[in-house]
């Protein structure tokens, strides 16, 4: 199973929205043949590195949030690469396009 963590990612239609992988089984590529949906956006997904901490956070004393010794927010833990791309093609769609510009 292909996820959005692999280096392919995994590719949604934009017509449907069916999901498929880009790798060895090239499920959206077989999708796009029998129904005639080229365009897909691709979506990869990154691990984000936390910050080094100097001391370890303070115990939640208040239940609050945004407030000292409160709950504190919680950062972004992953990063997105999308990328529309026609699959009859093979090419990208530049980001420029009407259609790209949408998913963006």
């Amino acid at each position: 199973f292909d996820s959005w963590d692999g280096p392919h990612g995994i590719d949604v239609c934009l017509t449907c929205y069916n999901g498929g992988c880009r790798g060895s089984l090239a499920h959206s590529t077989t999708h796009a043949a029998l129904s005639g949906h080229p365009l897909v956006v691709n979506i990869k997904r990154h691990a984000i590195s936390p910050p080094p901490q100097a001391e370890p956070p303070p115990k939640l004393s208040k239940v609050a949030i945004g407030v000292e010794g409160g709950m504190q927010l919680q950062v972004d833990e992953y990063d997105f690469e999308t990328c529309v791309r026609c699959t009859v093609c093979g090419i990208d769609v530049h980001p420029s396009h009407p259609e790209a510009a949408a998913v963006r």
